[in-house]
């Protein structure tokens, strides 16, 4: 992550951002609150407490941050994310949509790809969706968030051979996923026997 602020804050921000991909909110507000307290003013500062915010659930506070932060600071990465992330989740894909193609513009990451890809996907922008999965894939390959939702993608639009691909990849780059291997006996019993099924049951029980 880069920042515009101090080498202290840029620590201290980067700190945060670890502790909240470890699920570690307590120790992601502790760094934030360090840095909070330099007396530093910059929207990345901002925008993490909208993303605390979110994480805790507190989503009028996390929504009221993030639109302080893109009306002081202009078009920011974190903000436009879970601002983006909040309208989604409240069915207003429309409005999510350019929140979210600037947040994956700004700071383009896995994360930003996947809730760009729900966007695109609830809007049945399929083929923009898959144009932008292709992309998105190439750019972070093995990416086991990636990877489990160009299957989920492939399999919604009815492109069973591609979605086993996709699982065929994750499985490799990460063996133990149990979703992955229960999607891919699913789609592999589709058109099977009940004998075939449950061989193939069997060999994803690893028995």
């Amino acid at each position: 992550m880069e920042f515009k602020v101090t080498p202290f804050v840029r620590l201290k921000l980067n700190l945060a951002w670890q502790c909240l991909r470890e699920g570690d909110v307590e120790g992601a507000k502790r760094e934030l609150d360090e840095a909070l307290a330099t007396g530093e003013k910059d929207g990345s500062l901002e925008a993490f407490r909208a993303l605390i915010a979110h994480r805790e659930g507190r989503i009028e506070d996390a929504r009221a941050t993030a639109r302080e932060v893109l009306d002081r600071f202009g078009p920011e990465p974190v903000a436009s994310g879970v601002l983006g992330k909040i309208l989604l989740e409240e069915g207003k894909t429309v409005q999510a949509l350019p929140l979210l193609e600037d947040a994956y513009r700004l700071r383009p990451n896995s994360y930003a790809a996947e809730r760009l890809l729900d966007a695109l996907m609830q809007l049945k922008r399929f083929e923009e969706a898959e144009r932008f999965l292709t992309e998105v894939l190439g750019r972070f390959p093995g990416d086991r968030r990636l990877l489990k939702r160009a299957a989920r993608i492939y399999d919604s639009t009815g492109r069973r051979k591609k979605a086993l691909e996709k699982l065929d990849e994750l499985l490799k780059v990460d063996p133990g996923n149990s979703w992955a291997r229960r999607m891919q006996i699913e789609l592999k019993s589709a058109e099977k026997s009940p004998e075939e099924i449950e061989t193939l049951r069997h060999a994803g029980n690893g028995s």
